[in-house]
């Protein structure tokens, strides 16, 4: 299904390039869906691996109290 990968891969984009302002969203959307093929290229496994690789450090990210992720979620979404 290209429609849903494009635009998983567009939506990251843009969340990438909230923390990395100087990175082209086209080029960041495009590296993913190479990278994703590839990985697929090799089998469900690999891809599989990738995945809960992905999902284990997003779930660092989320509960470390001084990560990158905290401190802007408490910036943007701060009740004054």
């Amino acid at each position: 299904f290209p429609a849903p990968i494009a635009a998983i891969s567009v939506a990251f984009a843009k969340y990438i390039h909230i923390f990395f302002p100087n990175e082209n969203i086209t080029v960041v959307a495009s590296s993913l869906i190479i990278i994703i093929m590839v990985l697929n290229l090799f089998g469900l496994k690999v891809l599989g691996k990738f995945q809960k690789t992905v999902v284990f450090i997003n779930f660092l990210l989320i509960i470390s109290p001084n990560s990158i992720v905290h401190k802007n979620f408490k910036h943007n979404f701060s009740l004054k």
